[in-house]
């Protein structure tokens, strides 16, 4: 049953997300360089529907007639970002978009903005994908029952943060959730053991002036077999794929503004030395996709 707090107490004040805010890391979380290979797929993808939008051709109709419906970017944009932000109220009970109280599992990032963006867990989906491959504070997956948080852990192949790294989250977890929540600490699997703690008394340990090195001996540890490596082969391939479909898709786009007569300040200029193509135009905005602390130099070049 979807049981939803607006219609008791109103809109939540997102109370964590402002606690989040005080305790925000100097230092945000780098994607594990390995997923760059992921990121460079992503943004040339991305560049080009920026400049299909750009070029006043209806994507449907010239996405039909070169057959290329599946030249979609994986990662979230800005817009579906926020619509998988949870907030949490002055109960610590956490909830979506909609007011709806959150059950089950899902999985999560903390971004720059101390925004939680999350989603019920589903198999292939990345943090990258939630986190558009950028900078953040935390990620891992939380276990909910009638919005109240039970678990929270670390799990993250894709930055791998360490407890120091997630305690403004933890901290301020422990200020607004009224019950017992365990956290499991997955940054030494390298070790081939997870580590449960309470996450009150772990908060209380590290308040205390407690060394990170020290704080498994008040953790349960559990042997952890299960070690996860990066799909270097199955990244390269999409990269390769997307090079080609990029390349194929832009001169389709520069024909059909030629003969069809679209009026847009759209044009293309290929590089004879890369796979890659750069654009030459005006109207992009590069916001959606670096920042002056997330620049990511294997992207597309755009020029103005």
């Amino acid at each position: 049953m979807i049981i939803n707090i607006n219609v008791a107490v109103g809109l939540p004040v997102n109370i964590l997300q402002q606690l989040l805010q005080r305790h925000r890391n100097l230092e945000l979380i780098k994607l594990n360089e390995v997923y760059s290979i992921e990121k460079k797929a992503e943004r040339i993808i991305r560049n080009f529907w920026n400049d299909l939008l750009k070029s006043n051709v209806k994507a449907s109709n010239f996405f039909n007639a070169n057959n290329s419906k599946s030249f979609s970017s994986k990662y979230l944009n800005r817009a579906e970002q926020l619509d998988c932000i949870i907030t949490s109220d002055r109960v610590g009970r956490f909830c979506d978009k909609k007011g709806n109280l959150l059950n089950g599992k899902y999985i999560y990032v903390v971004d720059k903005d101390s925004e939680i963006i999350a989603l019920p867990y589903q198999k292939n989906m990345h943090h990258s994908f939630l986190a558009n491959g950028k900078k953040i504070q935390g990620a891992g997956f939380m276990f909910f029952e009638e919005g109240m948080l039970k678990v929270i852990d670390n799990n993250s192949g894709h930055y791998r943060p360490t407890i120091e790294q997630m305690k403004g989250l933890l901290s301020a977890i422990c200020q607004i959730v009224p019950n017992q929540v365990k956290f499991v600490d997955y940054s030494n699997v390298d070790d081939k053991f997870l580590y449960e703690y309470n996450l009150k008394d772990l908060i209380y340990a590290l308040e205390k002036g407690e060394t990170y090195e020290n704080l498994k001996y008040i953790a349960d540890s559990k042997p952890y077999a299960v070690l996860k490596f990066p799909n270097i082969k199955t990244m390269e391939n999409r990269l390769k794929l997307v090079k080609v479909l990029n390349r194929e898709l832009r001169e389709n786009l520069d024909y059909h503004i030629e003969h069809q007569g679209v009026d847009c300040n759209y044009s293309y200029v290929k590089i004879d030395s890369s796979d890659e193509t750069h654009q030459v135009g005006s109207d992009i905005s590069t916001d959606d996709f670096t920042t002056n602390n997330d620049q990511d130099d294997n992207q597309t070049k755009i020029r103005f």
